[in-house]
């Protein structure tokens, strides 16, 4: 696939199919992605790599303690706070879940209802991938972080494989020391979703829309 078509025809997937991925995959994508771009090399970044019977665990732990705070807005306590949106980002935020309502998109409580995986369920992904880093060395290192992470799903789409980078997904980071031993030192950044999309969900096809260039662009002397 040509770089510039993969960049364009990338989006975040949000109902995958239950296939496995193989672990040689996931592997030659890590392969590939880490030389994605860092601050003077620094290489910032460390990866848990979660499937099987270890993701469905972590799913309904995940799931456990969004329900335990149905009213938390937002939910959960992430390492990387939510901010407020302000405009022009929640006009921006307003337009996407009305694109995906008007294409009938289940909610993430009505995908409940339906026996669809929700967001806490990383919407049925086989594989999810949890980046995190030193906090002695952020802010700075989420820049190679998001770097990172868009080389991650670049590097999939070549194979025929979705993602969804979420921060749902680390928004109870506690859930994520707890399972694997990772350090009060480690900020946990984000979680990326992996596997095979269902092409057809429209979940997954509905139109998506970006800002002119020169509406976030400034040029001088050029």
């Amino acid at each position: 696939m040509d770089i510039i078509e993969a960049i364009k025809t990338r989006r975040s997937i949000r109902l995958f199919k239950s296939k496995t991925v193989p672990h040689t995959v996931i592997e030659s994508i890590l392969e590939d992605s880490r030389w994605s771009p860092s601050a003077s090399n620094t290489q910032p970044w460390e990866i848990l790599v979660l499937g099987g019977r270890v993701l469905a665990d972590f799913k309904k732990r995940l799931d456990g303690a969004v329900k335990a705070q149905p009213n938390a807005s937002p939910r959960g306590n992430p390492d990387i706070p939510y901010p407020e949106w302000l405009e022009p980002y929640k006009s921006r935020a307003s337009d996407t879940r009305f694109r995906l309502s008007s294409r009938r998109v289940p909610s993430p409580d009505k995908l409940v209802q339906l026996n669809q995986p929700g967001p806490a369920y990383l919407y049925g992904a086989p594989a999810a991938l949890i980046i995190y880093t030193d906090k002695s060395i952020c802010p700075k290192a989420i820049l190679d972080i998001g770097m990172l992470s868009q080389t991650i799903s670049l590097a999939a789409m070549a194979r025929g494989l979705g993602t969804c980078m979420m921060t749902y997904g680390v928004s109870h980071p506690e859930i994520i020391r707890e399972m694997f031993g990772v350090a009060e030192s480690k900020l946990i950044a984000l979680c990326i979703a992996i596997g095979y999309p269902e092409t057809e969900a429209e979940t997954n096809t509905f139109e998506r829309n970006r800002e002119p260039v020169n509406d976030f662009t400034r040029w001088y002397g050029i």
